[in-house]
C-alpha cells in the first residue's frame, strides 16, 4: 500500500541522505554569490533580443498550454548547497518532474494530477497525496507550489504579486513577492517569439531553489 503523505519521516532521514548523497556526486556550485539587486531602474525594452538556445523548439501559436523543459536545480537550506538535474513535463494541471544526481543516477519522481499525486524515491515505498504540496513538505519541509512556480517559469506574473520591479539594463531581472516566497525572473531568452526566463529563482525563509532552464520545448494553445 502507498504510504501517506503524512508521514514526515523524509524529513528528519531521508532528506539529508538524499543531499549528502548529491553534494558527494556533484562536487559544485550552483549559488556563486547571493542575488544582488541593481540599483538603478531602467525600464526593459519592448523585445528581449536573445537568440534561442540550441535545442530550444516551440510549436503552435498563442499562449503556451504545455511545456517540457530539461535543467539544473539546486536547493540551497542553511548551510547546504545542492545541485539535481531537472526533466519537468507540464501540461493541463498535471506535472511530472525526474530529478537526477549529475551522474543519471534518479533521486526522485513526482507525479501530479487533478487530485492525486505520488512522490517516488528510491528504495521507498512511493508516497501519495491529493497534490504535491505535502509530499515536498515532507521531502524538504517546505511546500514548495510547483503549480505556481511552473507559471512563473514561462514568465506569467500573479496579478496580485507585490514587490514588483522590472529592471532592464543589459539583461532583463524581474522580481515580485507572492505567498511568502521572493521570485526573480533572469536570462530571458526568445523561444518560438516570445521571451522566456532561463533562471528562476525562489526563496522562503531560509530555503533557496534556483531553476536554471538549458532547454525549451514549449506546445501553444493555437497549432
Amino acid at each position: 500500500m502507498i504510504e501517506s503523505a503524512r508521514f514526515t519521516v523524509l524529513r528528519g532521514a531521508w532528506a539529508p541522505l538524499l543531499i549528502s548523497l548529491v553534494v558527494s556526486l556533484s562536487g559544485c556550485e550552483i549559488f556563486p554569490a547571493p542575488f544582488t539587486r541593481v540599483n538603478k531602474y531602467t525600464p526593459p525594452p519592448l523585445e528581449v533580443i536573445v537568440p534561442p538556445a540550441e535545442g530550444d523548439l516551440s510549436h503552435g501559436a498563442g499562449t503556451i498550454a504545455q511545456f517540457d523543459l530539461s535543467g539544473r536545480m539546486a536547493i540551497r537550506q542553511g548551510s547546504r548547497n545542492d545541485t539535481l538535474l531537472i526533466e519537468w513535463s507540464h501540461a493541463m494541471g498535471s506535472e511530472h518532474i525526474t530529478m537526477r544526481t549529475p551522474l543519471g543516477s534518479q533521486v526522485m519522481r513526482l507525479d501530479a494530477t487533478p487530485g492525486h499525486a505520488v512522490l517516488a524515491l528510491p528504495d521507498r515505498k512511493p508516497m501519495e497525496a491529493e497534490n504535491s504540496e505535502p509530499l515536498m513538505q515532507s521531502l524538504l519541509g517546505f511546500s514548495v507550489p510547483i503549480g505556481q512556480l511552473a507559471l512563473w517559469a514561462t514568465g506569467e506574473i500573479p496579478s496580485d504579486a507585490s514587490q514588483l520591479r522590472d529592471e532592464g539594463e543589459e539583461t532583463r531581472v524581474l522580481q515580485f513577492s507572492k505567498g511568502g516566497w521572493d521570485c526573480s525572473l533572469q536570462r530571458w531568452r526568445v523561444v518560438g517569439g516570445q521571451s522566456l526566463p532561463g533562471m528562476v529563482q525562489v526563496a522562503k525563509s531560509d530555503l533557496q531553489i534556483r531553476l536554471v532552464i538549458d532547454r525549451w520545448n514549449v506546445v501553444r494553445g493555437n497549432p
